[in-house]
């Protein structure tokens, strides 16, 4: 757009939601720390939502849904360079310089990953509808349930291209027509965009980073209640227990990983092993009486759509830990119930690991 006798850019940054790439991380064998279930637990435990009657009066606001990462997460990032214009080349440099930055506020490590199917949030140059519309900048979300973020950058709009490369306010010389003027530089962008990523939404105050409309006054830095955001949502969070996980290679599909998913008070997870034979070992430390059986039901889909239940049992529990060995294939659910039918354990099988 143009203001007063200078060029100036917008952003608006939207909550979208979009196909997810696959993700996958870890090495064959791979096992997260075993944890012991003082309460019902869920993979999910740890992730910021705002509790039930938060009211958000300081200046900066979540989805309903909370964060997009757990606390202390590594989220691993890709750049999709493709169409990439020539005069935004540095970009790049500026989202590896803004995620430096963010560690710092949020506690998340940021690490670049070449496999775009290891990435849990993924930059992008975008053709999309919404940013046809030249004072548009740029686009940020998340896949909701996925834990997936995703930016994109215009093509067209001169607040990407690297005239306007850098931190905070920066002089932007050189246009036909133009004096020399002061604007919010890139990273301003970036880290707006990153921030929806992370579930943050906009704000009303101009000063914030989450301000849906920037103009030569902002300053191109966050605020200090949009740090705060970012403090109450990640850093200020201790470390959740990881999720129990093992990996290996199918010869068809690729990496195969199964997880842990919820846990009965009392139970367990003490190994884990998947092999590239399609067949899951685990041993729980459960609440089963010695010699008896649990049961473990396979939840798969056939080659019709339809999801068939395969019941099979653990070896005879001896003290208190409970084995066993049952075939899975990719998306299946499998639940571990004691010998009298309750429940102990929910696993899943996927190609690519949920943190």
């Amino acid at each position: 757009m143009t203001r007063g006798n200078h060029q100036t850019a917008w952003v608006l940054a939207v909550l979208i939601c979009a196909a997810a790439f696959g993700l996958g991380t870890g090495a064959n064998g791979a096992l997260a720390v075993p944890i012991s279930a003082s309460k019902t637990w869920s993979s999910e435990d740890g992730r910021w939502t705002p509790p039930p009657g938060f009211q958000f009066i300081e200046g900066w606001k979540t989805t309903s849904k909370g964060a997009t990462y757990k606390p202390c997460q590594t989220v691993f990032w890709h750049f999709l360079r493709d169409g990439e214009p020539a005069d935004r080349s540095t970009m790049i440099d500026d989202i590896s310089d803004s995620l430096s930055r963010m560690e710092e506020w949020t506690g998340l490590t940021f690490t670049e990953t070449a496999d775009p199917k290891e990435a849990n949030l993924t930059f992008s140059w975008t053709d999309s509808d919404v940013l046809i519309d030249a004072s548009v900048a740029g686009i940020g979300g998340r896949v909701s349930g996925l834990y997936y973020g995703f930016v994109g950058f215009s093509k067209n709009n001169s607040w990407t291209s690297d005239a306007y490369a850098g931190y905070g306010t920066v002089t932007i010389t050189g246009q036909s027509g133009i004096e020399p003027f002061q604007f919010p530089g890139r990273q301003a962008l970036i880290i707006h965009e990153v921030m929806h990523a992370m579930g943050f939404e906009h704000v009303d105050e101009p000063s914030s980073i989450m301000n849906p409309e920037f103009d030569s006054p902002h300053p191109g830095i966050p605020n200090a209640a949009d740090l705060q955001g970012m403090r109450t949502v990640y850093l200020d969070n201790e470390c959740p227990s990881p999720v129990p996980t093992a990996q290996a290679v199918f010869d068809a599909e690729g990496k195969a990983f199964v997880q842990a998913r919820n846990l009965k008070r009392g139970t367990k997870v003490t190994s884990m092993n998947l092999g590239p034979n399609r067949r899951f070992k685990g041993t729980l430390s459960a609440p089963v009486p010695d010699g008896r059986r649990a049961q473990i039901v396979v939840t798969a889909e056939d080659d019709k759509g339809k999801w068939v239940d395969t019941t099979y049992q653990s070896r005879k529990v001896k003290n208190g830990a409970v084995r066993f060995a049952v075939p899975v294939t990719l998306y299946d659910y499998i639940y571990v119930r004691d010998h009298k039918g309750r429940f102990l354990a929910r696993f899943t099988t996927d190609d690519n690991r949920r943190p």
